[in-house]
Formats: C-alpha cells, structure tokens, sequence
C-alpha cells in the first residue's frame, strides 16, 4: 500500500489516521505499535484528504466525501458522492463561527 495522507488525532498524539490508493482508512495507535482499525470502502486517498475533529475523521477522495465516528468505530455515511470530475483534493474541518468544538463543517 502507498500511503498518499497523513493526520494525527486531535485529541491524542497516539493516533494517526492514513490511507492511500487501496480505498482503506486505517486507525494507528502507537502505544498498541500497530493498526488498531481498519475501515475499507473510503474514496481513494490523495494529497491533504484526510482531517478529523478529534471526534470524526472525514475522508475524501476524487468525488466523494465519508466521514466516520472514532468514538463508535462506524462509518457515518457519503456526505457527497458526485459522477461527474468534480475532483477533491484537499478536505478540512472548521470550527464554527461560535468556536465550539462540538460542532464542526466540512469544506472541501
């Protein structure tokens, strides 16, 4: 597997998200030293496509958009999911405008 992105958690330096071209979300923590969970399924990964909120991981690839729930380890659900070339190269949560941690959007 090539890995194409790259995210700590938010909340915790132990984990970090990646994912690359073979469409799977993997969950390291390194105090196990090893993938804790796997999630197959997602949108391809490329370039700066991968962010969480400490709470949610959002991933997003070519035309399509997933986010998933680490507290639950499920998938959410397609929050986008285009046939056309929209092509999505970069994804990040934003706080809102009242600064809660608690809610956050996704712009991609």
């Amino acid at each position: 597997m090539k890995i194409r992105s790259i995210k700590y958690n938010k909340n915790d330096d132990n984990i970090f998200y990646f994912g690359g071209w073979d469409s799977n979300l993997y969950i390291y923590d390194i105090r196990a030293g090893s993938v804790v969970q796997k999630w197959d399924g997602v949108p391809t990964v490329e370039h700066d496509t991968i962010d969480n909120n400490g709470t949610n991981i959002v991933v997003s690839g070519y035309n399509k958009f997933r986010v998933f729930d680490t507290k639950m380890y499920k998938n959410e659900e397609y929050i986008f999911d285009s046939n056309d070339d929209t092509k999505i190269y970069a994804t990040k949560f934003i706080s809102n405008i009242y600064n809660n941690p608690n809610h956050s959007k996704i712009n991609g």
